[in-house]
């Protein structure tokens, strides 16, 4: 065999074996979405104003419950990445509680600091009561996207 024909099936193989080595292990994908790192905006603090977050208008909202625990209690899961609805109005003195039912955290965050879940896991949940009269814009911290509104009237 020649030089030139000995160097270029040298190349193949090296190529080859470099081919079917990155083809050997499939990359690892965490099945838990949770512990992922994500960039999260800043929390605001009690009594510092923000900017109201809107969702994508491309975003399709799922559907979510949210039922009445009895008396002035209400129930609001998060899941598929959706809070309630657009708006839940309540009478002052309410008690709302979030139970996230997704695989990974999410939280309650007042657009105004008001209030603020923290990271709240699958089966974990976080109760607040109203006890002002107002329109309560709230957020998902690591999901900017999701977004609902407690309207509490007298």
């Amino acid at each position: 065999m020649n030089k030139n024909k000995m160097w270029f099936v040298s190349a193949v193989l090296i190529l080859s074996m470099g081919i079917l080595a990155a083809c050997a292990k499939a990359p690892v994908v965490p099945t838990d979405m949770a512990t992922m790192e994500t960039d999260t905006p800043a929390v605001p603090t009690v009594g510092a104003a923000s900017e109201t977050l809107t969702p994508d208008p491309g975003t399709v909202t799922p559907e979510v419950t949210v039922t009445s625990s009895g008396g002035d209690d209400f129930k609001v899961e998060i899941e598929d990445f959706a809070f309630v609805s657009d708006t839940l109005t309540v009478k002052v003195g309410t008690t709302v509680t979030w139970t996230n039912k997704d695989n990974v955290g999410h939280t309650a965050t007042s657009d105004t600091g008001v209030f603020d879940s923290g990271m709240l896991q699958k089966g974990e949940s976080f109760s607040f009561t109203f006890t002002k009269a107002g329109t309560y814009p709230y957020f998902c911290t690591p999901h900017p996207y999701m977004v609902a509104t407690i309207v509490v009237t007298e």
